[in-house]
């Protein structure tokens, strides 16, 4: 459901390896303090291939999180557990501070879905409206 009434949330639709997607996000605003991000692809039900596409996801994500967040900025996104979670982790940890992985209480005991909480980006390349 919409976010009724509520002036500092803002929910876009879009694909997230079509840049006319950051170009939505940019003519909005060119900084936030917070990114959450709940993107998954299409579960194929090959653990490979669902572990390598959900950290292209992640990647992806944390491309926007360095344009688009402000310094000491937080990232929130899901992913997965499994072969690529290490790679994933290393990766944010090269911008933000701290790393924290998250299992949420709704989700199956069996889902290899968890959140990773990324506080204090330390270095990004943000980019203005005016850069586009």
């Amino acid at each position: 459901e919409p976010f009724i009434d509520k002036t500092n949330i803002i929910t876009i639709v879009g694909d997230v390896f079509d840049k006319s997607t950051l170009d939505k996000i940019v003519n909005i605003s060119d900084s936030f303090n917070v990114i959450v991000s709940d993107l998954s692809p299409n579960i194929t039900g090959i653990w490979e291939l669902d572990s390598e596409r959900i950290y292209d996801y992640n990647k992806r994500v944390l491309y926007y999180a360095k344009k688009l967040l402000n310094k000491n900025g937080i990232l929130v996104m899901k992913t997965f557990e499994g072969r690529t979670l290490n790679k994933i982790i290393s990766l944010v940890k090269k911008y933000f501070k701290y790393v924290k992985i998250y299992k949420p209480k709704a989700s199956r005991k069996r889902s290899a879905e968890i959140y990773l909480i990324c506080y204090r980006l330390e270095r990004s390349n943000r980019i203005s409206n005016k850069s586009l």
